[in-house]
C-alpha cells in the first residue's frame, strides 16, 4: 500500500488573490498577492502595500482566475 501524507506534510498550493478595499461601490483595487490562503493574503497585503490600521478590516481577498 502506498503511504499516505497528511495535511500538514502536504505542500500547500498557492494561489493568486485579488485584494480589494471595501469603502462603497465598487470596491477600490488594492492589487493582487500570491499567497496560500485569503487570510495570508490580507496580512501581505498590509505588509506590501502599507495599508493604514483603520483600512485594514475593510479588505477582501478573492481567488484571482
Amino acid at each position: 500500500m502506498g503511504e499516505r501524507k497528511r495535511k500538514s506534510q502536504r505542500q500547500r498550493r498557492v494561489a493568486t488573490w485579488q485584494i480589494s478595499k471595501l469603502r462603497g461601490t465598487p470596491a477600490a483595487f488594492v492589487g493582487l498577492i500570491d499567497a496560500p490562503d485569503a487570510a495570508s493574503a490580507k496580512e501581505r497585503a498590509i505588509k506590501q502595500f502599507s495599508i493604514r490600521p483603520e483600512d485594514q478590516k475593510r479588505l477582501i481577498a478573492v481567488r484571482h482566475q
